[in-house]
């Protein structure tokens, strides 16, 4: 995806917040990978992070990184890892993934703790909210363990809400850190950016489409699950094909897609490919059940 393995150095001015060399940011490279660990591990774990505020010594022991999993994220799809650089230092890395068309997640965010304190991690937080929406996402995505109340108030103080998402922490799996108490959680901070720009290119527009037919592949996978359920709840093959309920939904695809700007013999004749496709399936499913 271009945007991603595509995209080069990109200096960004301090200047006008504050005293020092400029930022550079770039892609991560293979070579990084240890000086990247080191980078994380020092601003989270052990008495490295307790120099700066970021630090989860109190709540975690253990690396936070491995050169196995790093490696193991920068080669995710869809994905990059940027660094950076002041003054030839690495200072400060992020991971960007575009989860969808319309979201982007937010993580392996570090800071050396030398440079906490003066703004280097809102510029490199804005880098990354800038390549969000280059990529035409709406929303930004990030987790924080709920303990780290004051550091899910850093990102609200930068836009960022909590929005109620809670998931528990992986106990047991040690890659991830070694709990020091039995009730750590996760909770997403999410900030929403106004209407993309238009596509720059041919190219831009393409990489968009791909994106939402990925979404779309997921959605579509999760109703044949439903589809296949759907067939053991079915007496006979009149009782899959039902075209009264066929047209039940072709009639509400229509509604719903008029209502969003969506062309309604558009709605119709996907819906009725994919209804068919999907009827085929099930009635698959029904005999091979019924014998």
């Amino acid at each position: 995806m271009r945007g991603m393995d595509g995209m080069t150095q990109r200096t960004v001015d301090d200047h006008a917040q504050t005293s020092g060399p400029e930022l550079l940011f770039r892609p991560a490279t293979s070579a990084d990978v240890p000086a990247l660990v080191d980078l994380v591990n020092f601003a989270y774990r052990g008495d490295g992070g307790r120099q700066g505020w970021t630090t989860e010594s109190d709540l975690l022991a253990g690396p936070r990184c491995d050169p196995e999993g790093l490696a193991e994220v920068m080669a995710k799809p869809y994905t990059m890892v940027q660094v950076a650089e002041r003054a030839g230092e690495l200072i400060g890395c992020f991971e960007l993934e575009r989860v969808n068309a319309d979201d982007a997640y937010f993580g392996m965010f570090a800071i050396s703790p030398a440079a906490q304190g003066a703004q280097v991690g809102t510029r490199v937080l804005r880098e990354a909210e800038r390549i969000t929406v280059e990529w035409g996402c709406r929303r930004m995505v990030l987790k924080t363990l709920v303990q780290r109340e004051d550091l899910g108030d850093w990102y609200e103080r930068r836009g960022y809400r909590r929005n109620g998402e809670l998931t528990p922490f992986p106990y047991g799996e040690e890659r991830f850190g070694v709990p020091t108490r039995p009730d750590l959680q996760f909770e997403e901070l999410e900030k929403v950016f106004p209407v993309t720009r238009t596509p720059a290119s041919l190219a831009e527009v393409r990489d968009r489409i791909d994106a939402i037919d990925a979404e779309l592949i997921g959605f579509l996978a999760r109703r044949q699950d439903l589809v296949r359920a759907a067939a053991g709840f079915k007496r006979d093959e009149q009782g899959v094909r039902d075209p009264e309920r066929v047209e039940r939904v072709v009639a509400g695809a229509r509604s719903k897609a008029e209502a969003v700007g969506l062309a309604p013999e558009v709605a119709e004749a996907v819906w009725r490919s994919m209804i068919s496709a999907f009827i085929e399936l099930e009635l698959a499913e029904h005999r091979s059940t019924a014998g």
